[in-house]
């Protein structure tokens, strides 16, 4: 069985492999609220290396490997590669191969048997497909709610706006995520800027965060909205209480794509202002 572990996903990789592929993608699955095992991430200073593999090859649901030419010459990916066999041999399926500039010729060369396993080809090109793969077999709720938006995206764009009453809308009950430490401390640092409009406490605020099957991207979100609103208070330092609330009403709007504003008070050049410093500090998740 593969549950009721401490990591989704164990990544095994050579070295050379780190900053063009491993690096990068380990850091969008984290983002994505997926729990990785990688050495950067997981190793901490005075950590035995081989006890530490050892551990996180135990505590991971699943071992992604990164099949490479530098991979295939490898010792200690061996040793990795093998322990996760280990589990494969006692009927668990766990081992994810990508093939890295490789060849089916190369990988048999290394091990008949995965060689044999559909694998994936990788690079900095394609991670917009395989990261969903990823999650599809990591973290299926992560990837269904994923697919779920992009065709709420996609119905929103080709139909017809229409306001909902608020007594309509149900918020979610039960939590799908905790925060890690470092998200805690960047949602400080939001809730004591923009965060403050909400009239919750810290600690309703990051309940909200964590009904979110991916915290991750509502956090990105907030931060963004919150980097515009200390921006204008810079530009405003005269602003009254008034206008900062109407700055928090404009910018939440925005995040969410709604065009319609109504008791604002700003004046168009302040909401201006705004859109233009949202267009600067907004990018993709």
């Amino acid at each position: 069985m593969v549950m009721d572990k401490k990591y989704d996903i164990f990544i095994s990789h050579a070295s050379e492999d780190k900053d063009a592929i491993v690096r990068p993608m380990a850091t969008i699955l984290e983002r994505m609220s997926v729990r990785v095992w990688y050495d950067e991430f997981s190793l901490q200073p005075g950590d035995s290396l081989t006890a530490s593999i050892d551990r996180g090859l135990q505590e991971s649901k699943y071992g992604l490997v990164v099949l490479s030419k530098a991979f295939l010459a490898k010792k200690w990916t061996d040793y990795e590669y093998r322990s996760l066999m280990t589990r494969e041999i006692d009927g668990e399926r766990v081992i994810l191969p990508l093939w890295y500039d490789v060849t089916k010729e190369d990988v048999k060369s290394f091990s008949l048997y995965l060689a044999d396993i559909m694998a994936l080809p990788i690079s900095r090109a394609n991670f917009g497909k395989i990261v969903p793969a990823i999650l599809k077999k990591v973290r299926p709720e992560i990837y269904q709610e994923l697919r779920m938006r992009g065709v709420l995206r996609k119905a929103v764009a080709e139909g017809t706006p229409k306001l909902a009453k608020m007594s309509e809308i149900k918020s979610a009950t039960t939590k799908h995520s905790k925060l890690t430490k470092q998200q805690l401390i960047r949602s400080k640092a939001v809730y004591y800027g923009i965060g403050k409009h909400l009239n919750k406490t810290f600690y309703d605020y990051v309940d909200q965060y964590e009904l979110d099957v991916v915290p991750e991207r509502e956090l990105q979100s907030w931060e963004i909205m919150n980097a515009c609103y200390l921006e204008m208070l810079e530009h405003h330092s005269d602003a009254t209480v008034r206008d900062r609330e109407d700055y928090f009403k404009v910018l939440l709007a925005l995040s969410i794509g709604y065009s319609e504003l109504t008791g604002v008070q700003l004046s168009d050049g302040e909401i201006d202002e705004l859109v233009a410093l949202w267009k600067e500090n907004y990018y993709e998740f």
